[in-house]
């Protein structure tokens, strides 16, 4: 009797405990640290309980790099975002701390790894022809301040080495006494303020008074080959071995029907790498046919100038660069025309005040008139011994490389070479060429 008293007391202050009390509430976070890199970014956590809960950050934080949202569409989940680190090599700290009515709050740690310092020059060397200039340009992109050192014949003309991020730096060199020909060196870049980041960029300075041009000339006939088959990149593989500074390329389609809709020459530019300006001789095909050049320098300017071309027009593609100015041309088959042709280019290219090269097919040979019309005023320097068509038979030369003859230039040539290939009906041929100035 006793017993059964004393059980039902301890029963009932049970009940009488959790009405007074409630219930017991929990809250779980599926991590309890987080770690980011530098870069801006965000992540989400888990969070699970028995009520609504609250995150914010601990009161020591500073809110301006890191932020926390509870994602309405994603009961129980917390996004995390970072702004960007960019101290060098400084982590960064911060808390949120998740709470609940009831439950004791969760710590949420979360870390930010400083930046590593990173140090980029775009130029790999540089070549300057003081006839052209004395000045020259490196960009630089890094998030520390750099440093240089410098030869004592170049100096920084602007800039800021305390600058991070990208910027231009612009030098300037002392000319070139009248017995020197030339001079090499080479600036290197540091970083400044962080010994254990040993990542200096050395670039190649050379000052001379002339300029080497590997000139390429080459009619790929459309990327047709001699077995039938069009192949853009069997074309971009013979340019690429060459590895010319300039190349002038004759009968290309943009973007006609026999091309399936292909700019030729813009695949060619992406195949090779390099700058390309187009100049149509003719509407073709639904869409244009033509010639055009391939460039590791980036041109100054351009233009097209029509020519005589009584089966088809013809054109004449004039392209400035720093030093020298490069012209690309495919002659007709007519005679009379070729020669009026020389004419007209003659013309073009008399009032430039640079070295003037001229790249293409002729359609001509070299004891004809119209190569003896061009001599007059042109100077061959690719190997006109050698013949150029047809690829699989050589039997007549008629693609050339030439120089303009000129008081105040000179243009002499230290290879001249024709490549065997049957990736067109034509030879390419190469010239390296030295110009100087009198």
């Amino acid at each position: 009797m006793y017993k059964l008293v004393y059980f039902s007391l301890i029963i009932l202050l049970a009940c009488s405990c959790k009405e007074s009390s409630g219930e017991i509430k929990h809250l779980e976070v599926s991590a309890d640290e987080m770690v980011f890199w530098p870069e801006a970014s965000s992540k989400t956590v888990s969070v699970s309980g028995s009520s609504a809960f609250t995150a914010t950050l601990a009161e020591f934080s500073d809110p301006s790099w890191c932020t926390v949202e509870i994602i309405p569409d994603k009961a129980g989940n917390l996004k995390v975002s970072v702004t960007d680190n960019e101290q060098i090599r400084q982590e960064r700290n911060t808390r949120i701390v998740v709470g609940a009515e009831g439950a004791d709050n969760k710590f949420i740690t979360v870390r930010q790894t400083g930046a590593e310092p990173a140090l980029s020059v775009k130029e790999t060397q540089i070549v300057v022809n003081e006839n052209v200039r004395l000045t020259f340009s490196l960009e630089i992109t890094s998030n520390i301040p750099v440093s240089f050192d410098l030869p004592e014949w170049i100096t920084l003309a602007s800039g800021n080495p305390q600058t991070t991020g990208r910027q231009i730096c612009f030098f300037e060199m002392v000319p070139l006494a009248a017995a020197e020909p030339e001079r090499t060196g080479s600036i290197t870049v540091r970083a400044q303020d962080h010994a254990a980041f040993d990542n200096s960029v050395t670039v190649p300075v050379r000052q001379s008074k002339t300029t080497g041009v590997l000139a390429m000339s080459y009619n790929v006939r459309n990327g047709v080959g001699m077995d039938g088959k069009t192949d853009y990149q069997r074309i971009a593989n013979v340019i690429t071995a060459a590895d010319p500074d300039v190349v002038a390329l004759q009968e290309l389609d943009s973007v006609t029907v026999r091309s399936n809709f292909t700019d030729v020459l813009s695949r060619l530019s992406e195949l090779t790498a390099m700058h390309a300006v187009y100049g149509a001789s003719i509407p073709f095909n639904g869409g244009k046919y033509g010639i055009g050049v391939l460039s590791k320098e980036q041109p100054l300017t351009w233009k097209r100038i029509p020519l005589p071309g009584r089966e088809e027009l013809r054109s004449l593609l004039i392209v400035e660069f720093s030093a020298y100015v490069f012209c690309c041309t495919h002659f007709s088959l007519t005679e009379a025309d070729r020669k009026t042709s020389v004419a007209i280019i003659n013309e073009a290219v008399r009032l430039y005040d640079k070295p003037v090269l001229l790249a293409g097919d002729i359609n001509d040979t070299p004891e004809s008139p119209v190569l003896k019309a061009l001599r007059e005023n042109w100077e061959i320097l690719s190997d006109h011994r050698q013949f150029t068509a047809t690829s699989d038979a050589p039997s007549a030369t008629i693609d050339y490389i030439l120089g303009y003859t000129s008081e105040k230039f000179t243009c002499s040539v230290r290879q001249a070479f024709v490549i065997s290939t049957l990736a067109s009906d034509h030879l390419p041929i190469v010239a390296d060429i030295l110009i100087g100035w009198k």
